[in-house]
């Protein structure tokens, strides 16, 4: 004989059921909410900056300032440089070589070779602006395509280059005309400066004066 349930009871077992889905339910959506929030940037943006945190030997700065520049939460970034910090402290170094210079998966490859080109164009940034406000001087495209080169010299794979010795000459001008865009760098002439009085050079010979200011317009790079 088949067990006999009441009506009442069928109906009581179906509304805890659903009951019970609803919650499971609700829960899930609090842990992704949870961990939405807990999230300091995307999966990428994790993966290239830490292979920019290796490549840096463990120093944050560039690895934040990729993903403050990438628009990756940038209020986020002291969290973002602790659990980096928690990353390299609790990393070794065959993790720190297979996340730079021996990546050992599709993703860590993608990843080392655009922390690679990151840190060329953070250092092609520095280059200009050092020759701005340094030395006074705009350089001109060439000066940077060997500059660049220069800093290329020590990189292996060559996708992942700012800019390869191969291409043609349009093709690295082009590259450059993005980079600029990029990092909002114009084009123009640095004037120059005002000449002094001759009493007042003489009064400022053996004294070191900062190199450089007031150079670039309203702050901006040029070359």
């Amino acid at each position: 004989m088949e067990p006999l349930v009441s009506p009442v009871l069928l109906e009581q077992q179906a509304e805890l059921s659903r009951r019970s889905a609803e919650i499971s339910r609700e829960l899930k959506r609090a842990r992704e909410e949870v961990r939405r929030k807990e999230k300091v940037c995307s999966a990428a943006c994790w993966r290239n900056a830490v292979a920019i945190l290796c490549l840096c030997d463990g120093d944050t700065s560039a690895a934040c300032a990729y993903a403050s520049m990438h628009r990756q939460k940038a209020h986020n970034s002291a969290a973002l440089r602790t659990q980096l910090e928690q990353w390299w402290a609790s990393s070794t170094v065959a993790d720190r070589r297979a996340r730079s210079v021996a990546p050992d998966t599709a993703q860590s490859r993608a990843a080392a070779k655009a922390a690679q080109k990151y840190l060329t164009e953070s250092k092609l940034h520095r280059f200009v602006e050092d020759s701005n406000f340094g030395f006074g001087v705009a350089p001109v495209t060439p000066v940077v395509i060997t500059e660049v080169h220069r800093m290329q010299s020590a990189v292996d794979e060559p996708a992942a280059c700012l800019l390869r010795r191969s291409a043609s000459h349009k093709s690295m001008k082009q590259t450059l005309r993005r980079w600029r865009h990029k990092y909002k760098v114009g084009i123009g002439r640095i004037a120059p400066r005002e000449t002094e009085p001759l009493a007042l050079t003489q009064q400022k010979v053996g004294t070191s004066t900062p190199r450089g200011k007031g150079l670039a317009r309203k702050g901006k790079l040029v070359w």
